[in-house]
């Protein structure tokens, strides 16, 4: 058995799929990812760099259009072109062929090692004939040496290819750009040729030039053997892709190894046990999907990329959402990471606390930021500094966070009523009034401010940001609440701003042919033109049932009763489906993950944690269906093949609200608070990081009693504990050997290392 399949089999995660194999697969690194067919085919695929965003990439730049081998006897060949089984093991990909002529079966093991800007290819071949065979190999590497999107901001063009053969080695380099790509087998070379007209069963798109590399493997009956071939790029030039490709050559089985080992040590962080054991999967899968879309670009910047293939670099509201998400699952670093980046391009481009929407591997910006991305930055600053205690990362980043908050009221409030305008979340041309999610993100960002103003001992800040979010509640809950429609509104805005903005929202309606949408601004025309004519110029809240409508649900801003109401609208056939929340109510079928995620978080937010579970469960089911170990970006199977901000609803509603894990690890302090689903008798989550310590949490109940024990390594952490679903039914509670009368006495116990067993009894 080779290494490196050695490496793949003792990593327990498998992801299968036998059918529809000519959907997109991932297969990635921190500094490189392939992208391909999981038959084993490389379409031409992408708009951001045209018909370009599959293949091998390295950003800043991308290395191949793709690569193919042909096996054959010398009577009869095959190309690799129509895989009958494809696997996501996590650590890599696999695809599996069975040829008949030559009769052959062939599993090619693809990893992406961390820390390199290469790919290791295993093709493991097994005799299938009956006799013995002499098998001649070609591979063919395909360059298309070129720069991310937005690169001509940066004075960056793309040139031709130009193929060169090194001893055995296939070099392509750009012409008038230090970009190289290396390619070397593991066996020896028989013939090697290079040329751009050389083209095997495929030709795609592009300036680039082909790499054939021939070698050959003699097999007896039913015997194995294997090559590797291994591929390895550069921004600085051919000799560092040679010396990577050395690097990648001489340590292939070394770095196979320590990727199986670091996702094993994934695999157990933060990792859940309920009696939902396909849940428990799927949510494992989700925490490793934030490890497959980590974007580590020297130079530049590095944390989670939004989605692959179409958006692997950095977003505002893309990075908030998953960081809140990512932090439960154990992602402290990668969180901080995130952050940083997303605040220096801001600074960068902005310079006035505003945070940016979207910024290319290249560092050039594509849009300056929505108005909700500078608020929501805040927030998963304040959850970053409450997961981590990161003294060192809330003194760097806490000045952003000041001056973003600044220049949200200052800069986008112009009739300062409390209420941002500006696009939001969804970008839908027309909605860039005074939107819900941004004044609902903005009076959590003054709430997130204040918690982190008191830390850093900034007293004016923390006053002013208290007093003013207390004037700003009054004008953001109650103003887009709809009395008799049980439901939030989308915008607000005078009704001669919504005339004016009307001919856009239709224009989008019409380019989706959208025919109910288009039926609802009538009706919002007609009631702008009513009150016009009868006088009524003020602001005014408008309905057009966007998902957005959940925020004040999902960050708990709603009364009780109004969390009802709403909450039970939403789940109705007008807003829900199959896969989750749809995008709007008023015509858009579509669903993503993070519309159904924050709907999954606003239902726990209220306690209502079997309709939360009922939504990740509608995710949950779409793992097989586009890339397997992985849930898309639009549910049920077509956007990126694997999204970041998934993990918001997995990460914040199975161990924020379930588990009811609340740390503040900067005071050492933390809140315990379980609500588990009617058919949960138990949970465990194993490996939790909290700042500087871990812990282990085990909880089982019954209709009689609740146990939770509670084991952490390191002593000095203080808990709050109550359970708030008993609803007053508590007979007595006891916290090792001593007992409390209600929940109100668990307040600032002090915690020792080792386990704590707290029981509950009705």
């Amino acid at each position: 058995m080779s290494d490196i399949r050695a490496a793949f089999d003792s990593f327990p995660k498998r992801a299968t799929k036998t059918d529809d194999l000519d959907d997109i697969y991932a297969c990635t690194g921190n500094r490189a990812y392939l992208v391909g067919s999981q038959n084993g085919t490389f379409p031409d695929i992408g708009h951001h760099v045209e018909d370009e965003m599959g293949g091998l990439w390295a950003h800043p730049i991308k290395l191949l259009d793709g690569f193919w081998l042909r096996v054959s006897d010398g009577e009869n060949g095959t190309w690799l072109t129509d895989a009958e089984r494809f696997e996501n093991r996590g650590i890599g990909t696999v695809h599996r062929y069975s040829l008949d002529a030559p009769a052959v079966r062939v599993e090619q093991r693809s990893v992406v090692p961390d820390d390199t800007t290469g790919l290791l290819v295993e093709y493991e071949f097994e005799n299938e004939s009956g006799r013995e065979l002499d098998l001649n190999l070609r591979f063919l590497a395909r360059s298309d040496l070129l720069p991310a999107w937005l690169s001509d901001e940066v004075g960056l063009s793309d040139a031709p290819d130009e193929g060169d053969i090194r001893d055995e080695l296939f070099v392509a380099s750009d012409r008038d750009n230090p970009w190289a790509v290396a390619v070397g087998a593991s066996t020896d070379i028989t013939d090697i040729r290079t040329g751009r007209d050389l083209w095997g069963p495929e030709r795609t798109a592009g300036d680039g030039v082909s790499g054939e590399l021939a070698t050959s493997v003699s097999l007896a009956p039913d015997e194995r053997a294997s090559v590797t071939v291994s591929i390895a790029g550069s921004n600085s030039g051919v000799e560092d892709a040679l010396d990577r490709l050395s690097h990648l050559q001489s340590n292939a089985t070394t770095l196979v190894a320590e990727k199986r080992e670091r996702y094993e040590k994934l695999e157990n962080q933060a990792s859940i046990r309920s009696p939902d054991e396909y849940l428990d999967d799927i949510y494992s899968w989700v925490k490793l999907n934030l490890d497959m879309l980590r974007r580590d670009v020297p130079g530049v910047g590095e944390g989670f990329g939004a989605g692959l293939p179409t958006y692997p670099w950095w977003f505002g509201t893309d990075g908030a959402y998953t960081v809140q998400g990512a932090l439960p699952m154990g992602y402290h670093e990668q969180a901080k990471e995130t952050l940083r980046t997303l605040a220096t391009l801001s600074e960068r481009e902005n310079g006035n606390g505003r945070i940016i929407h979207e910024a290319s591997t290249n560092g050039a910006v594509f849009n300056p930021g929505n108005t909700q991305e500078t608020p929501h930055f805040v927030r998963a600053v304040y959850d970053t500094y409450r997961w981590t205690g990161d003294e060192q990362f809330l003194e760097e980043l806490y000045p952003a966070c000041r001056k973003a908050m600044r220049y949200l009221f200052e800069e986008r409030d112009d009739d300062t009523d409390g209420r941002p305008e500006g696009y939001g979340i969804m970008e839908v041309k027309g909605l860039n009034l005074e939107l819900i999610d941004s004044a609902v993100y903005g009076l959590d960002g003054l709430r997130a401010l204040k918690r982190l103003a008191t830390a850093v001992g900034d007293e004016e800040t923390a006053s002013w940001s208290h007093s003013f979010a207390s004037e700003v509640e009054s004008a953001v809950e109650p103003f887009f609440w709809a009395e008799g429609e049980e439901m939030y509104r989308d915008m607000v805005g005078t009704p001669e701003e919504m005339l004016n903005h009307l001919d856009d929202i239709r224009w989008q309606m019409e380019e989706s042919g959208n025919e109910r949408g288009l039926a609802w601004c009538d009706r919002i025309e007609a009631r702008a033109r009513e009150a016009i004519e009868a006088g009524e110029p003020d602001d005014e809240a408008w309905q057009f049932k966007q998902w957005v409508v959940t925020t004040p649900l999902e960050v708990g801003l709603a009364p009780e009763a109004r969390a009802t109401s709403a909450l039970n609208r939403l789940e109705s056939d007008e807003f829900s489906g199959e896969w989750g929340l749809k995008l709007s109510g008023t015509g858009n079928e579509n669903f993503m993950t993070i519309s159904t995620g924050v709907m999954a978080v606003a239902e726990a937010e209220y306690g209502r944690v079997d309709a939360a579970i009922d939504y990740l469960d509608r995710m949950a089911k779409t793992e097989p269906l586009h890339m397997p170990g992985s849930i898309s970006e639009m549910l049920p199977d077509f956007g990126c093949a694997v999204q970041a901000w998934t993990a918001y609803g997995f990460g914040r509603v199975l161990v924020e609200h379930i588990a009811g894990i609340r740390p503040s690890a900067g005071s050492q302090s933390l809140m315990i608070s379980p609500t588990l689903p009617d058919e949960w008798n138990h949970l465990t989550i194993s490996d939790i990081s909290l700042g500087k310590t871990t812990a282990q949490y085990h909880i089982e109940q019954d209709d009689e009693s609740v146990v939770l024990q509670f084991e952490i390594e390191d002593a000095g952490w203080t808990l709050d504990f109550n359970l708030p679903a008993v609803n007053g039914r508590v007979d007595s509670i006891r916290i090792g050997k001593r007992r409390y009368q209600s929940f109100d006495e668990v307040k600032n116990i002090e915690l020792p290392s080792g386990q704590t067993t707290i029981r509950v009894d009705f």
